[in-house]
């Protein structure tokens, strides 16, 4: 039946992919911009901690007091920096843990989908050699071909276009047969390369048979 990317996975959507990837572009600048602000404070903490001994020593007590000011006012600027950076994580390690059920989504949809054209092409490949077997009795009826006997060659010309269509029919059959096996070989399109799916083999062997059967009666 009908399927979709998200429902190989439900806790999953595929769609979110990019959005995703963009939100983890954005979290990870929003650290880099408090890293790089704590970075700024912390060397400027010490020189104001120096400025600060400085004017009490010199008395100067209004000085004194806007830098005491200006150093908790940073350290309360820290302590938020530290919750946003508390925050940020949380956020990033939430956009991994939904980036990889997105990405294993995937790979199980590429999979389904790699058995599915192996399926398919099994199925083009069984029928194109049945077309090309029926193709080839019906021309060797005829005598298979140009230059055979006498009566094979009378054969063809009372066939006339029908004889040529075929003829030319049964070389197209011949070289989509090469080519699905060439394609089935090389893993494109056959998950792999390894043979026929186990499954659609088992019930090709089954309606072979029952064919075989039903003709036999």
């Amino acid at each position: 039946g009908d399927w979709t990317y998200a429902d190989l996975n439900p806790a999953a959507d595929i769609s979110k992919a990019p959005a995703l990837c963009a939100a983890a572009r954005r979290l990870e600048a929003a650290r880099a911009v408090l890293r790089e602000e704590s970075a700024t404070a912390a060397s400027r903490a010490p020189e104001l901690l120096q400025q600060k001994k400085a004017a009490v020593a010199a008395r100067a007590f209004k000085e004194a007091g806007r830098l005491a000011a200006e150093l908790k006012a940073a350290e309360a600027a820290e302590a938020t920096r530290r919750e946003r950076k508390h925050d940020l994580c949380a956020e990033a390690e939430a956009n991994q843990e939904e980036q990889r059920l997105v990405s294993t989504a995937l790979a199980e949809a590429e999979a389904a989908a790699s058995e599915r054209r192996a399926v398919c092409s099994w199925r083009l490949l069984r029928l194109a050699s049945r077309q090309l077997e029926g193709g080839r009795r019906a021309l060797a009826r005829v005598g298979g071909g140009e230059g055979g006997a006498p009566a094979a060659r009378a054969a063809q010309q009372e066939q006339g276009v029908g004889f040529e269509l075929l003829r030319d029919h049964v070389e197209v059959l011949e070289s989509e047969e090469v080519r699905l096996v060439q394609l089935l070989g090389s893993g494109d399109g056959s998950g792999g390369g390894a043979g026929a799916p186990a499954k659609e083999e088992a019930a090709e062997e089954e309606a072979e048979a029952a064919e075989e059967e039903a003709e036999a009666e």
